[in-house]
């Protein structure tokens, strides 16, 4: 499977795609405390949070769609962490 990536066409397996993927994450995470900033003249802490993690959750579905068998109990367990660990990141 290739990338392309501007002019370049990237293998998947190549240590490019995760460089430029390891660049993502960094301008994403490093943007994410001016970003929160301007948001909280509008919004309010929690519902930063909460966005934050729906959004999450979509992206990381569209990253890998397939669902992989679990049980109710599971998803919840997996909301409940990743709502905790948004929350506990924060304070």
């Amino acid at each position: 499977m290739l990338f392309a990536v501007g002019m370049f066409n990237i293998k998947k397996d190549s240590r490019a795609v995760g460089h430029l993927l390891a660049l993502f994450t960094i301008i994403v995470w490093g943007s994410t405390f001016i970003v929160t900033k301007l948001l909280l003249s509008e919004f309010t802490p929690v519902h930063i949070m909460l966005c934050r993690f729906v959004i999450a959750y979509f992206v990381l579905w569209l990253i890998r769609p397939k669902h992989e068998k679990t049980s109710i109990k599971d998803e919840l367990l997996f909301a409940v962490m990743g709502i905790f660990g948004c929350t506990l990141y924060f304070i």
